[in-house]
């Protein structure tokens, strides 16, 4: 266990020095979140977009560390999600700096999405036909479900670090010390941006880090059922994405009616009611924090009672 403990040791104190480092550099090079102009911005000032650059290197850097110190293989499995990882990273990069149109991002999403499950999520006894649209659509809309979601200083990262919490504890029942070696450098990192982007913010994840956040959120939540032989359950597995979520079909449902695109934003999210109800951003995000890991606990409660674990139940 000690080198589970050492992975998000490492991986904390990997991703706060490269954000220190990573933030004065993002402001110089214009690598910001410019308010000016749009009305959905909240804050006052630009701010660095860079927090998913940060959190995917120190991540990359503690599982290299991990694989190269204690001899764990580097199977195809896990190559294909960390290059695939790269890539959601990338074409964050680009949407952040450039605004890439909403449906040839979503276009690429979905090819990144298909490499994935190829390379990656080929563990369930079902007939690819059937396989590759259904995880494609759940990788793809847990991405977007996250990237919606981070709409307050410290939201959405907080709220995925509530889920690798539950999803670690699940991958220690299983003896699955890959993925709770993945689960804890991810979360090692995202603890020390949350450092940083905590009320008021520094620095933000960016759609870069937002829907790499959401991409790995759901990898890891798909693999908490690979001993399983029902790829129904895989439905169960939604409760580990949680709020982002609710939020968002309540939000394709809202702009449905009104007869809005999808794809543009407004401030009518569960975050932004609460901060209109007379929250302030801080209470409104503990609060959300609080029904995160009720719906968690609730993901977790119900996988073990499909005795997952052999002689852990």
């Amino acid at each position: 266990m000690k080198e589970f403990v050492l992975t998000i040791i490492l991986s904390f104190a990997g991703s706060f020095l490269l954000l220190y480092k990573l933030i004065p550099v993002s402001v110089n090079f214009g690598f910001c979140d410019n308010p000016a102009g749009d009305s959905l911005k909240i804050h006052k000032k630009p701010i660095p977009y860079t927090g998913g650059i940060g959190i995917y290197t120190a991540f990359l850097i503690t599982m290299g560390l991990f694989f190269s110190i204690f001899r764990y293989p580097l199977t195809r499995e896990v190559m294909g999600i960390i290059l695939c990882g790269g890539l959601i990273i990338a074409l964050g990069l680009w949407d952040d700096k450039q605004n890439v149109n909403p449906k040839l991002r979503l276009v690429l999403q979905i090819a990144i999405s298909g490499i994935t499950v190829m390379t990656s999520l080929v563990f369930f006894k079902a007939s690819i036909f059937v396989l590759l649209p259904l995880l494609i659509v759940y990788l793809v809309g847990s991405i977007n479900s996250v990237n919606l979601f981070d709409g307050l200083d410290g939201l959405a990262g907080g709220t995925v670090a509530i889920s690798l919490a539950g999803l670690g504890y699940i991958f220690y029942l299983e003896n699955d010390f890959l993925y709770l070696s993945i689960t804890f450098a991810l979360l090692g990192a995202l603890l020390a941006f949350l450092v940083f982007n905590f009320n008021p913010a520094t620095v933000f994840l960016g759609d870069n880090g937002s829907t790499f956040l959401g991409y790995m959120l759901a990898i890891l939540a798909i693999n908490t059922i690979r001993n399983g032989d029902n790829l129904l359950l895989l439905f169960l597995t939604v409760l580990f994405v949680g709020l982002p979520v609710v939020d968002t079909a309540f939000a394709i449902i809202r702009r449905a009616i009104k007869g809005r695109p999808i794809f543009v934003g407004d401030r009518s999210h569960i975050y932004d009611l609460m901060v209109i109800n007379g929250l302030s951003i801080k209470q409104a995000v503990l609060l959300c924090y609080v029904l995160q890991s009720v719906i968690v606990y609730c993901g977790v409660l119900l996988w073990r009672s499909f005795h997952f674990v052999s002689g852990n139940n």
